[in-house]
């Protein structure tokens, strides 16, 4: 039987530096200063009214987060106690947690 690989051969996950243009840099330091860090600021409000245009003028909202969406999608679609939700394995956590916390 083969010994396990000892910690110092182990490969290490490759990490790059992230690739901001200065253009990405002046927006978040425009977002920084304006102390509009929650959900509702006016770049929020830009975007989701740019995201409407673009899908025909059709209702958009946007949220901080995959789990949020995934919850507000199943309230929405009128999941709840006594319905059967079926979903990978093969997920993160947060897949089964929104379904838990609709009371399925």
């Amino acid at each position: 039987m083969s010994q396990a690989p000892s910690k110092s051969t182990l490969p290490l996950l490759p990490f790059t530096k992230p690739t901001m243009d200065e253009a990405t840099i002046a927006s978040v330091v425009d977002v920084l200063r304006s102390g509009w860090l929650t959900s509702n600021g006016p770049k929020v409000q830009a975007f989701e009214k740019q995201l409407s245009e673009y899908f025909g003028d059709r209702p958009v909202k946007t949220y901080n987060s995959g789990t949020c969406t995934m919850e507000i999608a199943l309230r929405i679609a009128g999941i709840g106690p006594g319905d059967e939700v079926i979903t990978t394995p093969n997920s993160w956590v947060a897949t089964a947690n929104v379904i838990i916390e609709v009371e399925v």
